[in-house]
């Protein structure tokens, strides 16, 4: 399924000096929006068509370009073990999240991994961490 999102530019000639002012009207899901830098968020996958039109007194030109969009990632993951014991122990992160083409995991001890299904070892055992992954979502659905 594609959609249309039209940007209409029309470059307005002073009589007195030649100088260009660009009104940009946007349309989008029967939105509009007539401002200078016009932007629109696409909530379905998919490939949409952007067209950028121009007119002036001498006529009108058309760009047709497809753009795509891709399905926003979801994190799932599991940790094994949750419990550390000894500061020797390693702990495996196995990443199941959907739509991701990169993941960064941030350790609350400070370091970081990009790999998909990272370990690591804990210095100190007697203590709460935390984890983040931050997902990078390119994949086509």
């Amino acid at each position: 399924m594609k959609k249309f999102l039209s940007f209409i530019c029309l470059i307005l000639l002073s009589t007195r000096i030649l100088s260009q002012s660009c009104a940009i009207l946007a349309k989008a899901n029967n939105m509009f929006s007539v401002d200078g830098d016009p932007s629109h968020t696409y909530y379905i996958p998919g490939n949409y068509i952007v067209s950028l039109t121009v007119t002036n007194i001498t006529g009108q030109s058309i760009h047709n370009v497809i753009i795509t969009v891709y399905q926003n990632p979801v994190a799932v993951f599991n940790v094994y073990p949750t419990e550390v014991t000894n500061n020797s122990q390693i702990v495996v992160f196995s990443n199941y999240s959907y739509y991701d083409e990169f993941r960064f995991w941030k350790f609350s001890d400070g370091t970081t991994s990009s790999e998909e299904n990272p370990w690591h070892k804990y210095e100190t055992v007697e203590q709460e961490y935390s984890l983040k992954i931050f997902l990078n979502g390119k994949r086509r659905v």
